[in-house]
C-alpha cells in the first residue's frame, strides 16, 4: 500500500452516499494525507423538491457550517474541502468562477500545511477543469458510470469534459467491462477495478424463526434505473410478502408503487445504520431496467447484498451476470417471481458459504485499494523513468 502521499480527491459530498472511490480512499487514509474536495454535480438544477433541498444543503455547508473544522474525527489524515461553486456549468463564466474558487481554496490549504506534489484522483468528468493545476505527480481518473447517458445530464458537454479529463490523466480505471471498452476506444488503456465490499459490516445474523410473512428488500436510490413496474408486479404476485424500499426517492413519480399495500417506503439511513435496518429482511432484490444506461453500471449494492448472507435476485445486468454462481438471475418478471417463490417454498436452495468465501478472498475494499495503489505506484515509476 502506498504511503506518505498527498491525495487530492475531487468527488461528491463525503459520506453522503458512500461510493467506490470513497471506500478505496478510506483504505489509503491511514498512511496518506487526503484532501477530499466536494464539487458540484454535472446536472443543472431544475428546481424540483430534490434540487431545492440540495441547494439549501450546499448553502448551509458554504456559509453557516464554514466555521466548523472539516476534519474527520475518525481519521485525522482526512480534510474535507467544500469550495463555494455554482451549478450552471454550461456557462464558461461559471466554470471560470468555480475554477478560481476551487484553486484558491486548495492552494491555500496546501501552502498552510507545507505540502507539495499531490496525486490528483477523481471519479467525475467535471473535474477536468481542476487537474494539472497543482503540480501533481500523477492524475488518476476512476470512471464509475457513463454519466452522459443519465437523464437531465447534458450529453455533449459531459462527453467533452470526459475526453478532456482522459487526455489529462496518467492512469484510468473503470468499474465495469463495458466502461473499460468504452474508455479504451478513446485510445487510453483502462484498468478494470470492480467494487469491493466490507463483508463484516454487512454480514447479518442467521434468522432462526420461520416467519409466515417473508420480507423482501431493496436499498439504495430510487431513480431512473429502478424498474417500478417490475417491483409492482412482484408485490402483486406475492401479496403475502412485504417489500421494503430503503433510500432517497429522486424520481418525480412513484405512484405505481404507492398503490401496493405491501410496499413500505423507508427513508434513507446512513451507511453505518444500514445493517441494523435490514437485519430482519429475508431476500434482497435488484430490479433494474436493462438498457444502455444500466449495461454500463456495476451496482455497488450487489456485493453488499451478497455479504448479508441472504438470497439475492436480480435482473440480468452484465456485471451482475458475472456473479451468477452466487445469486439468482431473472430474465423476465415471471421468472423473478418464480425465483422468489422457490426460495420461500424451499424448492430453490440457497447457501451462503461459498459466497462468503469468495467475497473475503477477492472482493474486500482492502484488496481493491491494494490494486489501485499498486497501479498508481507503477504509473509513477514509469513516469519518472520517462522524465529521465
Amino acid at each position: 500500500m502506498m504511503k506518505n502521499e498527498l491525495l487530492l480527491v475531487f468527488g461528491e459530498d463525503f459520506g453522503r452516499h458512500p461510493h467506490c472511490l470513497e471506500h478505496i480512499i478510506k483504505e489509503l487514509m491511514p498512511l496518506n494525507t487526503v484532501f477530499w474536495i466536494e464539487t458540484i454535480g454535472m446536472r443543472s438544477p431544475n428546481f424540483s423538491f430534490y434540487d431545492v433541498k440540495r441547494i439549501l444543503q450546499l448553502i448551509y455547508k458554504w456559509t453557516l457550517n464554514r466555521g466548523k473544522k472539516n476534519v474527520n474525527k475518525a481519521n485525522r489524515n482526512l480534510k474535507i474541502i467544500a469550495p463555494p461553486m455554482l451549478p450552471f456549468t454550461s456557462w464558461k463564466l461559471v466554470r471560470k468562477i468555480n475554477l478560481f474558487s476551487v484553486r484558491r481554496k486548495i492552494d491555500k490549504e496546501i501552502k498552510r500545511m507545507g505540502l507539495s506534489a499531490p496525486i490528483v484522483i477523481t471519479s467525475i468528468p467535471s473535474a477536468c477543469d481542476f487537474v494539472k493545476l497543482f503540480k501533481e505527480k500523477l492524475t488518476v481518473y476512476y470512471c464509475v458510470d457513463e454519466f452522459s447517458l443519465w437523464p437531465g445530464i447534458p450529453q455533449d458537454r459531459v462527453k467533452r469534459m470526459e475526453r478532456e479529463l482522459i487526455a489529462k490523466s496518467d492512469l484510468i480505471f473503470a468499474t465495469s467491462s463495458s466502461l473499460v471498452r468504452s474508455k479504451n476506444s478513446i485510445g487510453r488503456e483502462t484498468h478494470l477495478l470492480t467494487h469491493g465490499v466490507d463483508v463484516n459490516h454487512f454480514s447479518l445474523k442467521i434468522i432462526k424463526n420461520k416467519k409466515k410473512q417473508k420480507k423482501i428488500c431493496y436499498f439504495g436510490l430510487i431513480d431512473e434505473r429502478c424498474d417500478q413496474k417490475l417491483i409492482a408486479f412482484i408485490a402483486e404476485a406475492l401479496p403475502e410478502c412485504t417489500i421494503t424500499i430503503i433510500g432517497e426517492v429522486v424520481v418525480p413519480n412513484t405512484a405505481i408503487l404507492k398503490k401496493c399495500s405491501n410496499i413500505i417506503f423507508e427513508k434513507r439511513v446512513t451507511y453505518e445504520e444500514l445493517p441494523d435496518k435490514i437485519q430482519d429482511q429475508d431476500y434482497f432484490i435488484l430490479p433494474y431496467h436493462i438498457n444502455e444506461l444500466t449495461n454500463n453500471i456495476n451496482p455497488l449494492k450487489i456485493k453488499e447484498y451478497l455479504a448479508t448472507g441472504r438470497p439475492v435476485v436480480s435482473t440480468a445486468l452484465p456485471e451482475v451476470v458475472k456473479l451468477a454462481e452466487f445469486l439468482y438471475i431473472a430474465e423476465t418478471p415471471v421468472e423473478f417471481v418464480n425465483l422468489l417463490q422457490g426460495l420461500i417454498q424451499g424448492t430453490v436452495v440457497h447457501s451462503a458459504q461459498e459466497t462468503h468465501r469468495f467475497l473475503v478472498q477477492n472482493e474486500t475494499w482492502k484488496a481493491k485499494a491494494n490494486f489501485f495503489s499498486n497501479k498508481m505506484r507503477d504509473a509513477m515509476s514509469s513516469k519518472e523513468l520517462m522524465m529521465k
